[in-house]
């Protein structure tokens, strides 16, 4: 469950709220685009995407992380039916028990750059991999211009009637950026329809040019940090495929609901 929301944006004519469900809903006051109704989020939509055969994999080595944690080498003994269900339900939990581990260290990574980012006061993490991550924040930080305009800031498209959540907007060296923070070991092609969206939401509001696109990627296995600029010859491409999954999203909400009538009818 997340946290409920409740966000005034365009000079405040749009309220964007969202429950515990995750559930967003806009009350737009402009006299042309008045409304007030349920708006799908930009990493719901981008979700239609198929991952299933990355997720297996992933869903493989976590029960073996989760298998590895549970026994050690050497350990030899006879199981009880307690203890076999509590390592089928070990095996089954697996993604939960290791992501769960990986996700704090996410968790204080991000805290940590984004209080630093606004000049809050805040403790370097004592977890190791925390540690190294954002110390290799701070030598970045040291090196580069980075002046945040919005952190965790709301976006809301009045003409495409989708919400998001941008990370940061604001300049990095000398450029107008629109940047997410990623803490997994990997950075997936999503985040560049993810990126285009929040960059066309920000530019649909403000009127202002962004100049580029990045990721603030910390890796939260090994605390490796790395700053990418997205490919702009990629950024019509990547509009379109997310207007796709936006169609494909829209036909699965749509279809759903005319079969449940059809079968109410019949």
């Amino acid at each position: 469950m997340s946290t409920p929301m409740r966000a005034e944006i365009w000079n405040g004519e749009v309220v964007v709220t969202r429950d515990s469900r995750h559930i967003y809903r806009v009350s737009d006051q402009n006299p042309i685009e008045k409304r007030q109704a349920f708006v799908p989020n930009v990493t719901k939509i981008i979700g239609m995407k198929d991952k299933s055969r990355g997720l297996m994999h992933w869903q493989m080595n976590m029960a073996i992380e989760a298998f590895r944690q549970t026994f050690t080498p050497g350990t030899t003994f006879k199981m009880t039916q307690a203890q076999m269900t509590k390592v089928e339900n070990t095996l089954r939990n697996a993604s939960d028990i290791v992501r769960d581990g990986a996700a704090a260290i996410g968790s204080m990574v991000h805290d940590y750059a984004e209080r630093r980012l606004t000049g809050d006061p805040v403790d370097m993490p004592m977890e190791p991999s925390a540690k190294v991550a954002c110390q290799a924040f701070e030598d970045w930080q040291r090196t580069t211009r980075i002046d945040a305009q919005f952190l965790e800031r709301t976006l809301y498209s009045r003409e495409h009637h989708i919400v998001g959540t941008g990370d940061f907007i604001g300049l990095i060296g000398n450029k107008m950026t629109v940047a997410d923070f990623k803490t997994g070991k990997n950075i997936y092609s999503e985040v560049f329809m993810q990126l285009e969206c929040y960059r066309r939401m920000y530019e649909e509001e403000f009127g202002i040019t962004v100049d580029q696109r990045a990721v603030i990627h910390f890796d939260k296995v090994t605390g490796a940090f790395e700053f990418v600029v997205l490919n702009e010859n990629t950024r019509e491409r990547d509009w379109e495929t997310f207007l796709a999954l936006k169609q494909v999203y829209q036909f699965d909400k749509d279809s759903y609901k005319e079969l449940k009538q059809l079968r109410e009818a019949a």
